[in-house]
């Protein structure tokens, strides 16, 4: 929609802090007869720079992707959230680690390093065929280690690690609050039917209001799984990286369990918690990961929201909380740094 042609002079901005952004084309004037419109597909001619495999691109979206699910670039980056601190948490599972395993044919998808042995991982060369670093031993003990820690860490840590898009940490949260495990999530009547919801139900469903779907007024659905997330997480399950996780987790007897299991709320007790009955929307930079105050809140009977409405109790906010805390402050919500939010459990 921007009219760019080869040859164009460009005007390129940071987005994002890091990725380069064509913002707009000068001097259109000056272009040279017969200068060609650039089609990124006619550029890599159908085909991803990586490993070859065809890409395509959705209805409606700009995004061209690869179809190929064990393609190394999409490995490399697939690994690595796996192996994040907010995932599964592997310690010593960098990105120079992962893109050596995937070099060196070592793992197509992230499932295959619980299938590396130590002494295959204990010579992996970090550096280059002239100037070899290995891993080590002790490393590689370190990081096989943590892969084991790994097997056992919760649901919703699991669904974050799968990188599947639009599902971010409040959704994985979500996922796993009303589903036992994965193979309850991979065939849930639950995201179907939010999935084939239209988007602007999304707020509706999280009030509980019946009128939307019968199924769903129940399970007084989180703002931060809607019918874009279902619909991701939906055909996620029904493609071929789906069910090789699916089959991959079977065979490696990984069974990950929800620890937050609570799908209708109204059928658990929490009269006796301190925080029931109240709504927390969370902000800012704060001392832990937003998940662990998550947490904390909903084991004491109250709820975390992802935005700010009337209905909002308390907005719990970090450094640099922006506009959350201007719109608490308009609503007349009450603002808790994290010292008052600990004084007042």
């Amino acid at each position: 929609k921007k009219d760019i042609h080869i040859g164009d002079t460009v005007v390129i901005e940071k987005a994002g802090e890091i990725i380069p952004a064509v913002v707009k084309v000068l001097h259109k004037d000056q272009r040279t007869a017969g200068s060609k419109l650039y089609n990124l597909y006619e550029a890599v001619d159908g085909k991803c720079p990586s490993c070859s495999e065809p890409i395509s691109q959705e209805e409606g979206m700009v995004a061209w992707r690869c179809t190929n699910f064990t393609c190394p670039a999409q490995a490399i980056t697939r690994i690595t959230q796996f192996a994040s601190r907010k995932a599964l948490d592997i310690d010593g599972l960098g990105n120079s680690v992962a893109e050596a395993v995937v070099r060196d044919g070592l793992v197509k998808t992230a499932l295959d390093l619980f299938e590396i042995d130590l002494v295959t991982l204990s010579d992996l060369n970090l550096g280059t065929k002239f100037e070899p670093r290995l891993f080590g031993e002790k490393r590689a003990t370190k990081l096989l280690e943590s892969l084991e820690r790994a097997k056992t860490k919760p649901l919703h840590s699991w669904i974050y690690a799968m990188g599947v898009r639009n599902i971010g940490e409040s959704a994985a949260q979500e996922l796993a609050r009303l589903h036992q495990d994965l193979r309850e999530l991979a065939s849930s009547p639950i995201i179907e039917a939010l999935a084939e919801l239209p988007n602007y139900t999304k707020l509706s469903i999280s009030k509980g209001k019946k009128e939307n779907h019968p199924l769903l007024a129940d399970y007084q659905i989180d703002d931060s799984l809607g019918p874009v997330a279902a619909q991701s997480l939906h055909s996620y399950f029904k493609s071929e990286a789906g069910k090789h996780v699916i089959g991959k987790l079977s065979g490696l007897k990984i069974d990950p369990q929800s620890e937050n299991y609570a799908p209708k709320p109204a059928e658990v007790d929490t009269s006796s918690l301190p925080l029931t009955g109240l709504t927390f929307v969370i902000t800012g930079t704060l001392s832990q990961p937003r998940p662990a105050f998550k947490k904390q809140i909903e084991s004491l009977g109250g709820k975390v929201s992802g935005s700010i409405s009337k209905n909002t109790n308390y907005l719990l906010a970090g450094e640099k909380a922006g506009s959350k805390s201007e719109k608490a402050q308009q609503l007349g919500v009450t603002v808790l740094d994290e010292v008052a939010f600990n004084s007042m459990l």
